[in-house]
């Protein structure tokens, strides 16, 4: 048994898993286990693999047929003996002390899940970039460098980024959790389960963990599994049910999956635009009396709402996205006379002062 395990699912990823190996391998912290799963992979992913294992007798390669990345990670998780278990996307990388600060954070506040940050780079060119969503500058400083439980964070739930590989696991906690395994944007849903049994989370204001964007991956090519989005939030609202704390959430749960779905559908690309618009509109007129009846609609912004009523009017998706644009075009024109308007204010106190 080991202090940590590092799971990390790997599919046709040979220009990047050296890169995310070593920065593992390097870590300060050395008790730990690296389980790599090859996905079935093409090209040569797996022969990288077998030759850091070769060399590194903490690495364990794990050779499945391609299942998916959920697949992937719950076979990581049933061979993981670490105390706590960490997870990072093969074409991704961690600062050199990164697991040594978590772990230790972990044993002195006894924590359930650490929270930590994270920052994206594009492939090309080679460039950091900061993404709100990622930085969480939304949740209060009140809860930065201290323990929580999810009941505490209950009004700022949608703020907190779902991901998991900016998150430190208490393996013990993970025993009946797994992700689901026919879907995308899996890690958002075993995220909240998880969250949903963790006492003592502490959220750790520091950025450790570095994530490549490149334009071939699953969740940065906007395909047509990006739908599936429609089921994850469907899943999401379900499970939150079950847990009791609905009730809480449900205008900013509606907020969050209605931004996330709007989105998805404007960068989606041009091809599956139409089949977008239709599972979409089906969704939603299916449960419209639904929404209409439980949420109230004072408490969610405009956009949202604009964009809300915009989807049950239009007939097309051409349409939809038109309004969509318009209305964002619509209002950064405010925002810039906005601006305009300030600025000839300051020049005019300014020559009055003179």
């Amino acid at each position: 048994m080991v202090e940590l395990s590092v799971i990390i699912p790997a599919y046709n990823v040979e220009d990047y898993i050296g890169d995310c190996l070593n920065s593992i391998m390097n870590q300060t912290f050395k008790d730990l286990e690296i389980i790599c799963i090859n996905d079935g992979s093409e090209d040569n992913t797996l022969n990288i693999l077998r030759q850091f294992e070769s060399k590194d007798d903490r690495i364990i390669v794990i050779d499945q047929e391609n299942n998916g990345v959920g697949t992937a990670r719950n076979a990581g998780i049933d061979a993981a003996t670490g105390e706590y278990i960490y997870f990072i996307d093969s074409d991704d990388f961690l600062d050199s002390n990164a697991l040594s600060e978590l772990y230790d954070i972990a044993k002195e506040n006894e924590a359930d899940l650490i929270i930590f940050k994270s920052q994206n780079f594009n492939q090309d060119p080679n460039e950091p970039f900061v993404e709100e969503y990622n930085e969480m500058e939304q949740i209060p400083s009140t809860f930065r460098n201290k323990l929580f439980s999810f009941k505490d964070m209950l009004e700022h739930f949608t703020r907190i980024d779902v991901t998991i590989w900016n998150k430190l696991f208490k393996h013990d906690l993970i025993e009946d959790v797994r992700f689901d395994e026919d879907i995308i944007f899996e890690d958002n849903l075993f995220t909240m389960d998880y969250f949903f049994k963790a006492n003592r989370v502490y959220f750790y204001d520091n950025v450790l963990h570095h994530r490549r964007l490149r334009p071939n991956s699953i969740i940065t090519s906007a395909s047509k599994r990006h739908v599936e989005g429609l089921e994850v939030n469907k899943r999401m609202i379900k499970r939150i049910k079950e847990a009791g704390y609905y009730d809480d959430v449900k205008e900013k749960l509606f907020i969050k999956n209605f931004t996330k779905i709007s989105y998805r559908f404007i960068n989606i690309d041009d091809e599956y635009k139409e089949y977008f618009f239709d599972c979409l509109k089906k969704d939603l007129t299916s449960n419209e009396d639904e929404l209409k009846n439980s949420l109230d609609f004072s408490l969610i912004d405009d956009r949202t709402r604009f964009i809300f009523n915009n989807m049950l009017e239009s007939s097309h998706f051409w349409e939809l996205e038109l309004r969509i644009r318009c209305y964002d075009y619509e209002n950064k024109i405010n925002e810039l006379e906005d601006i305009i308007e300030n600025l000839n204010d300051e020049v005019k106190n300014l020559k009055s002062v003179k």
